[in-house]
């Protein structure tokens, strides 16, 4: 006996067969007897949306924010990356967030330098977050270096940045922030976007 059986009677005219449109069969659990009644979609034990689950329900879709154009900072603190901020309502499943490069603008990247002549160091470091309004969901660094010599530099694809954040249903805002890690780096994400989307 299959459980939760659902038979939608789409197309049938009321004067041929004394139905109604818009309404359906259902066998909420195995040996019970089958009901007829009106869709309700916002009914949360409704055989259309509540026998469900939310692994087959269609996703809300995707936000992409404008592009950060050649943003780089200096600050040891972190600061917000330029346009690197969008909002998304989702229906209740993970959110995917990250990086990607500007469709309309290449190369993209993601880069960390050391550039005072005449210094001896030999590494840069940068550290990049993602936050979910304040709270920061993802935390990653990037390091250059260079051995022996001075003026370490270092570029990487900014596709590298992203998280997963399982959230409820709901409507988050979701930025990037930067920092360097000592005076003299300075950190930049290049022709990069920011997207968010329900998986």
């Amino acid at each position: 006996m299959m459980k939760n059986l659902i038979v939608l009677l789409l197309a049938l005219s009321q004067a041929s067969f004394g139905i109604t449109a818009g309404k359906v069969w259902r066998i909420p659990t195995a040996g019970t007897q089958p009901t007829w009644g009106p869709i309700n979609l916002s009914d949360a034990t409704n055989a259309v949306t509540g026998l469900l689950p939310k692994a087959n329900l269609a996703a809300i879709g995707q936000q992409t924010s404008s592009g950060s154009s050649t943003f780089s900072t200096a600050s040891t603190s972190y600061v917000d990356v330029t346009n690197l901020t969008v909002t998304i309502t989702t229906g209740g499943r993970p959110v995917w967030v990250g990086v990607m490069s500007d469709p309309a603008i290449a190369p993209s990247g993601l880069a960390c330098t050391y550039s005072v002549a005449g210094t001896a160091v030999t590494t840069a470091v940068a550290n990049v977050q993602i936050l979910r309004a304040s709270t920061v969901i993802s935390n990653m660094g990037i390091l250059a270096s260079t051995g022996a010599s001075a003026s370490p530099h270092v570029q990487v694809p900014c596709s590298s940045i992203h998280t997963v954040d399982p959230v409820g249903a709901g409507t988050y805002t979701y930025k990037v922030q930067v920092k360097v890690l000592a005076a003299g780096m300075s950190s930049g994400l290049i022709q990069a976007v920011l997207m968010a989307y329900e998986m």
